[in-house]
């Protein structure tokens, strides 16, 4: 994306006082994703247009979907239509457009059956739903610790790191939009321990091999002889004087 992206202004005229500048629709979208997916976004040009993709196909998919299933029974798009706009309660509006009777399938019948089994499943998922939520209560509790001693350290507000963390990671998971940005974030995150542990290693290692080098310069020198420890020494040992004579004819 052009150095542009991201300082783009319209020029739109306001009464006598001339003009004034106003962000443009892509300035204004760009805005409107980085609130949610980062700062980053937008950077990569192709990750753009990828997302728009994305989500024209999916809700492409949604719409296609939707209409499939109310064309099969026009009174439930008439239902929807009247708790949409406010005219009818959901009990209501299936009566309207279905009859009283609509739960009063005779005992033992398909549709008797069929009742039976959604009555059940609706059971067991507010069951399920329960179960969920208290669980979320006790384990909120428990964190509210660690929440407060985090933020403290970082100095930081708690909610808006949360509803950030939400807007830019949660939220696009379950909706199932995955950018470039939020893969990497995610595989950063993961493997952090895992980096730091590696330039670790490597940073030993190099240090190891500088050292190695080192070494290897200090022993090969200019080419002369060194007067190091074995020259040196067997220097001082020829200059030293015998403390025993050599012969007894010696005097």
């Amino acid at each position: 994306m052009d150095n542009n992206v991201g300082n783009e202004e319209e020029k739109v005229p306001v009464g006598s006082s001339g003009t004034t500048n106003k962000p443009s629709k892509k300035q204004a979208y760009l805005d409107y994703m980085r609130s949610r997916m980062g700062e980053s976004y937008g950077e990569d040009e192709d990750s753009v247009y990828s997302d728009m993709l994305d989500y024209r196909q999916k809700n492409d998919e949604s719409q296609e979907r939707m209409t499939e299933i109310l064309s099969k029974d026009p009174r439930l798009a008439q239902v929807l239509s009247d708790m949409a706009g406010g005219k009818r309660g959901a009990t209501s509006a299936l009566v309207r457009y279905f009859g009283k009777d609509i739960l009063g399938a005779e005992e033992g019948s398909d549709e008797w059956n069929d009742l039976q089994n959604a009555e059940k499943e609706r059971m067991e998922e507010l069951e399920s739903m329960r179960k969920s939520k208290e669980e979320y209560d006790v384990n909120i509790e428990a964190s509210l610790p660690v929440l407060d001693e985090f933020a403290t350290s970082r100095k930081i507000d708690i909610d808006e790191f949360l509803d950030s963390a939400y807007s830019r990671i949660l939220e696009p998971i379950f909706k199932g939009n995955y950018t470039t940005e939020l893969l990497e974030m995610l595989y950063n995150a993961m493997n952090y321990k895992t980096d730091i542990e590696e330039s670790f290693q490597s940073g030993v290692v190099a240090g190891r091999n500088q050292k190695i080098d080192r070494m290897r310069k200090d022993n090969a020198g200019d080419g002369l002889p060194r007067l190091g420890a074995s020259t040196a020494s067997t220097v001082k040992r020829a200059e030293k004087k015998p403390s025993y004579k050599s012969s007894v004819w010696n005097d």
